[in-house]
């Protein structure tokens, strides 16, 4: 399962959102997401042009539907699910957002699959936040952009105490993280991605996003990594290469 996150990186405008929605409905991922912040969030001056008129995210949702893609919607804003809840496949919760004790019940009385990202909140905080909706899945990251804060052994751990329903989910500026991801089996992948155009408007989650235009690299080079897990067993095998002793 892999999952673009488009979030703000829309820049506010339509037209660029509807050309970056088209371009990943193209490409080999499952599902593209968006995001709604808080009303305080878009009161501030900076992100004022960044709020989208509600009838734009059915838009966008009945275009990636077309392509036979799932549409997910990260919400801050409670009085904001009623009105999306019917096309939307699934919903995440932002890491800010995990101690949002209403948001959450709200997000579990959808009955829709519920990704909460773990950010940087501990066990004690998922526990609590899994109290709230059990049924919820995970996401590890870290809300930092330094490769030594990607902690991708947490995957393992959490795996652990909460099952196979921990996804990985990058802030790295290195994004070549998300191919060691892979050895540690996360159930998904949720990757940023941005516009080709992103160095002439910088959108907010620039230094992590992947570019538009690589993304099928990143889908098929995740695919393909896959495969060489295996299953742990060291066992007697025959040489397949010529020449080779």
């Amino acid at each position: 399962m892999i999952i673009l996150e488009i979030g703000l990186n829309h820049l506010g405008d339509e037209s660029k959102l509807l050309s970056m929605v088209q371009k990943l409905c193209l490409t080999e991922a499952n599902a593209i997401t968006l995001q709604i912040r808080e009303p305080q969030f878009y009161a501030q001056q900076k992100w004022q042009r960044y709020r989208l008129e509600d009838k734009v995210y059915e838009k966008i949702a009945k275009e990636i539907k077309k392509h036979n893609k799932l549409f997910g919607l990260a919400c801050s804003d409670i009085e904001k699910i009623n009105i999306h809840d019917s096309y939307v496949d699934f919903f995440k919760v932002l890491s800010k957002d995990i101690h949002e004790v209403s948001l959450n019940k709200k997000l579990r009385q959808t009955n829709k699959i519920v990704y909460i990202s773990t950010g940087n909140a501990g066990f004690e905080e998922i526990d609590r936040a899994l109290d709230i909706n059990p049924d919820a899945k995970l996401i590890h990251t870290r809300l930092n952009n330094d490769i030594q804060e990607v902690n991708l052994s947490a995957i393992t751990r959490m795996k652990e105490k909460y099952g196979d329903r921990i996804l990985f989910g990058n802030h790295c500026e290195y994004k070549e993280v998300i191919f060691a991801a892979t050895s540690f089996k996360p159930a998904g992948y949720f990757i940023y991605v941005k516009d080709s155009d992103c160095h002439v408007n910088i959108p907010p989650d620039f230094k992590h996003a992947v570019c538009i235009n690589n993304v099928n690299y990143y889908c098929n080079t995740v695919s393909l990594l896959k495969q060489s897990i295996g299953d742990g067993k060291k066992s007697t095998s025959t040489n397949q290469i010529e020449g080779q002793i």
